[in-house]
């Protein structure tokens, strides 16, 4: 005889594709969002452009379409997951599990997925960051001034935009 516990585990198996691509998505996303803000962020980029000027603009209007790019490409990718799941909790809730048994594996899942694609995805936005640094330098600029320097403030952007991603 079954439990549904062990319902619960063979049905998260049949959902691992789903559940891979709300990690790769989060993944990827915080990667992107990292490495542009650390770029931005960066004391040399922002000694390079002016205050207020139209360069200065253009890359602050460019992060916020990356924000949004981003934040649908995760939401898309997490009601596809939770479609997924919700077929599997109702299967479970119709073979007599009630929600408060079902709950704290369903949270407990979620973060697992969204916590561990945030820090992984942040932490190789700056290998990520180091790639594009050093392309650039070798292919448009290369200067004495030209000194990737890492400001850690862009380390809440990223954590507001998992924050913000979870929250929806």
């Amino acid at each position: 005889m079954k439990t549904i516990k062990d319902l619960e585990r063979k049905l998260q198996k049949t959902d691992y594709k789903q559940a891979r691509l709300y990690l790769f998505c989060n993944f990827i996303a915080l990667m992107l969002i990292s490495a542009y803000s650390t770029l931005m962020l960066s004391p040399t980029v922002q000694l390079v452009f002016p205050e207020g000027g139209d360069s200065r603009k253009q890359m602050s209007a460019i992060f916020v379409l990356t924000l949004f790019g981003c934040g649908v490409f995760t939401i898309y990718a997490a009601s596809l997951f939770f479609r997924k799941k919700s077929r599997q909790l109702g299967i479970l809730m119709a073979l007599g599990a009630s929600r408060k048994t079902l709950a704290p594996g369903l949270f407990r899942e979620v973060l697992l997925l969204s916590g561990s694609s945030a820090v992984l995805g942040t932490l190789a936005g700056f290998p990520f960051l180091f790639l594009l640094w050093t392309t650039f330098r070798i292919f448009i600029v290369n200067s004495e001034e030209m000194v990737l320097n890492v400001d850690f403030r862009c380390l809440w952007v990223s954590a507001g935009f998992t924050a913000l991603v979870v929250i929806c």
